[in-house]
Formats: structure tokens, C-alpha cells, sequence
């Protein structure tokens, strides 16, 4: 929700969770859990805001991998996918600043903005923990964001 289907708005995201009736059946056997999973939200400029307005009191958890293996592992996916056309993720990774050069930045002036180049090419970008991070623990109290690497 806080990403690419943010546009979707909130009657289609919640549409993907158990409704309280049916959370409030299951929770006769025991505790319930549920949540939502998405790499690319650390990353988003918008994520952690809009999850904060929709759902203030969600803990968020944050699974870090080592950056650098991160960033490689997403340039090996979009080589299967089709998506990269470099042959190396050197030379990928040398492409990076110009493919992103201000799409941040209008990602920010323009919240429907969806940055197909920050999405699929922002291998360092999106190994920028401490960003992502912060925008987290800006949006939340850290009593409710758990950082495991």
C-alpha cells in the first residue's frame, strides 16, 4: 500500500486482510497476527508515512540484509526478469546515479508518482538502510519498529 498501489487506496488494501469478524473467530484458538511484507517500502519516500496514517499502532519489523549482497540479489532478479539490460552489475551500478537522478526528488513533489528507474535500478539506494530507516523511525516510536539483520 505504501508503494506502487498506494493510488488503489485504503477500501482495496485493507480488502487483502481478515476482516475483524473473522480475526475475532480465529482469535478463540489463540492469538492472531496479521501482516504484510514488502522490501521495497524501507525504500519508498512515502511508505512509512502513509502506513503511519493508516495503521498508527502496527509494529513494524525491518529484516536487513548485508547491502551489498542485498543490492546484487536485486540486480541478479531483474537480469530474470528481463527487466536489466546491463550485462554486469558493475556496469549497473555505474548507471545508477544518472537512471535515478531526480526521480526522488519527484517522487516527493508528486505522490502519484510511481519511479519505475527507483524501483527496479535503486540497487544502492535500496541498500541505504539508515534513509529508510529513519523515515521509519520518524513515522513510528521505536518501541514499535524491531531491526533485525
Amino acid at each position: 500500500m505504501g508503494d506502487r498501489e498506494f493510488d488503489r487506496g485504503e477500501r482495496w488494501y485493507r480488502s487483502h486482510f481478515p476482516s475483524v469478524a473473522i480475526r475475532d473467530q480465529a482469535a478463540v484458538r489463540g492469538p492472531v497476527a496479521v501482516g504484510e511484507a514488502s522490501p521495497y517500502y524501507l525504500s519508498h519516500p512515502h511508505a512509512a508515512a502513509r502506513a503511519a496514517a493508516l495503521v498508527p499502532g502496527a509494529r513494524i519489523v525491518a529484516v536487513l540484509r548485508e547491502p551489498v549482497a542485498r543490492a546484487h540479489s536485486h540486480y541478479q532478479e531483474r537480469v530474470r526478469q528481463g527487466i536489466e539490460p546491463l550485462p554486469t552489475f558493475a556496469a549497473a551500478i555505474e548507471a545508477e546515479a544518472a537512471r535515478l537522478a531526480g526521480e526522488v526528488e519527484r517522487m516527493l513533489d508528486d505522490p502519484a508518482y510511481v519511479s519505475w528507474n527507483h524501483l527496479n535500478f535503486g540497487y544502492l539506494a535500496q541498500s541505504d538502510y539508515a534513509t529508510g530507516l529513519g523515515r521509519w523511525l520518524g513515522a513510528y516510536p521505536a518501541d514499535q519498529v524491531l531491526v533485525l539483520r
